[in-house]
């Protein structure tokens, strides 16, 4: 008699668990092979519930970090994250959102990562507060991207970020360095009285249209190294 075949337990485990690097939930999607947060096809509607749900059991656990890392944010999510506070680290690193981001006066206790993240629409980030470093590094705005009067407490990186719509940095307030060396602005980039305490550096960056610096405060270090502007930045009145 043949013998019987030899069943793989870890690929059973693996084939009923998110393929997404990291990810133990299970899978929801079986096209995909991703779990609900990871998946590009799901029901709005439940994926809001999960989503409420996870940031609950978070919260009721006492999690040190939050994971939304590669988190596929392709349905409204309303009011979800304006006025939201993370009191620990939150990672949205290589997150996805289709729909509007708001995170309006949202509150960021901890080290905020949106590394490589895409917003394929507007991206509201207007009076919100990053309490400790904040990361946007090669994050992708395609739309218009909205940094009113946000306060950044401390770093602040959009290093290599790209910027394909208008983005709004008046009256922001960045305490420590902030870097967008390399970052590209395709529209108009607007940091009238912008006010930068640390360093504040665009390395390379480029200006692809109008850029405004008017009553920007500059109290440290200001890197415009090798900064390409197609039409002449206006820095009426800064200091």
């Amino acid at each position: 008699m043949a013998p019987l075949p030899v069943i793989n337990q870890q690929t059973i485990m693996t084939s009923s668990t998110c393929s997404y690097e990291g990810c133990t939930r299970p899978v929801h999607n079986a096209d995909e092979g991703k779990c609900i947060f990871h998946a590009k096809e799901k029901d709005p509607q439940e994926f809001r519930d999960a989503l409420a749900q996870q940031i609950r059991d978070w919260r009721k656990e006492k999690a040190v970090y939050w994971d939304f890392r590669g988190w596929v944010f392709d349905v409204e999510l309303g009011n979800l994250f304006r006025r939201a506070v993370f009191p620990v680290d939150a990672s949205f690193s290589s997150a996805s959102f289709s729909e509007t981001a708001f995170f309006i006066r949202a509150r960021f206790s901890g080290t905020a990562f949106f590394i490589s993240a895409t917003f394929s629409t507007d991206a509201n980030f207007s009076s919100a507060t990053f309490s400790e470093n904040a990361n946007f590094s090669s994050a992708t705005f395609s739309r218009h991207s909205f940094f009113f009067s946000t306060t950044f407490s401390r770093g602040t990186s959009f290093e290599s970020a790209t910027f394909s719509g208008d983005a709004y940095f008046r009256s922001a307030t960045f305490s420590g360095t902030a870097s967008f060396d390399s970052a590209t602005f395709s529209g108009t980039a607007l940091f009238d009285s912008a006010t930068f305490s640390g360093d504040a550096w665009f390395h390379r960056a480029t200006f692809s249209r109008y850029a405004f610096f008017r009553s920007a405060v500059f109290c440290s270090g200001l890197n415009m190294s090798y900064t390409c502007f197609a039409i002449l930045g206006d820095f009426t009145n800064v200091t």
